[in-house]
Order: C-alpha cells, then sequence, then structure tokens
C-alpha cells in the first residue's frame, strides 16, 4: 500500500503510503506524478509527493495508464475491458 520514489542508484529517496494497492504510475512533462489504485482512485501528486488531488474515474481500478502530449490520459481497465480517455478541462 506504498509506492517508492527511488534515486538513480536504486536507493529509496522517499516512500507515499496514502494509496490502497497501487496498480499503475505514470509521470508527465509537468512531472506530476499519476497513481492508480483498487480504491479505485487516480491520484495526482507532485514529482516531491505532495497530494494534489484524486479522482474516481475506473469502476474497478486501472491497471495500466499514461498519457500524451495533449494533456489526456489513459487508463486501462479489466472489468469490464476497456481503455477510458480522460481530457484536460480548459
Amino acid at each position: 500500500n506504498r509506492v517508492f520514489i527511488l534515486r538513480p542508484d536504486g536507493s529509496v529517496e522517499r516512500v507515499i503510503t496514502r494509496f490502497h494497492k497501487p496498480m499503475a504510475i505514470w509521470g508527465d512533462a509537468e512531472d506530476r506524478l499519476y497513481i492508480t489504485d483498487l480504491t479505485p482512485a487516480l491520484h495526482c501528486l507532485t514529482a516531491e509527493g505532495a497530494h494534489l488531488g484524486r479522482a474516481r474515474p475506473a469502476l474497478n481500478g486501472a491497471h495500466g495508464i499514461c498519457g500524451d502530449s495533449q494533456g489526456r490520459i489513459y487508463l486501462a481497465e479489466g472489468n469490464p475491458n476497456r481503455v477510458l480517455c480522460m481530457r484536460p478541462l480548459l
């Protein structure tokens, strides 16, 4: 129920413990981290680990996450089998 942030040499820089069985992690161009867990929830954090927000876009927890240059986030969910596309509201 935690995420380890590692240094390039493999040593632990910090541990973030606010998750319930984290499943996928992705970092964007602005150094934000997006983490999915089995709550199910999508968490957004700064690169330092500060919590920016949380949403529940998936029914059963996304098993995969990535994004694109337009700011869209894609979540892969196993049940039901689908890919969810989230886009920024600007």
